[in-house]
């Protein structure tokens, strides 16, 4: 845990679904500070976003975590300028930060 809560702004660059319910957003940040080698190597300079729980997973075990929950949180469209709102984290398997879980997603006009 690196802030509790933080609110980043920038433009979506990738949305896709993962096996474990999450959605992952690539986010290019206005601010390359929220980055760390890692995201600069391994996810071409981008902020990892992750909303839990957003659709059904596959895994067996993340569905268990999932039930009975909806994630209220908006998904949006890649080009869309958003600021994310939620935890930022170091991602304690892959090294890069993230937010995760997100609270909330703003599209900026």
């Amino acid at each position: 845990m690196i802030e509790t809560c933080t609110a980043v702004e920038g433009r979506v660059v990738s949305v896709h679904p993962a096996a474990d319910g999450d959605l992952h957003i690539g986010l290019d940040p206005d601010q390359a500070s929220v980055l760390n080698l890692v995201n600069v190597i391994h996810q071409r300079r981008r902020l990892v976003v992750e909303i839990v729980c957003d659709h059904s997973p596959a895994d067996r075990e993340a569905a268990a975590l999932c039930s009975g929950f909806t994630s209220p949180v908006s998904v949006p469209k890649v080009g869309d300028r958003v600021r994310v709102t939620g935890a930022y984290v170091t991602d304690g398997d892959n090294g890069w930060t993230e937010i995760h879980p997100v609270t909330r997603i703003d599209v900026l006009r």
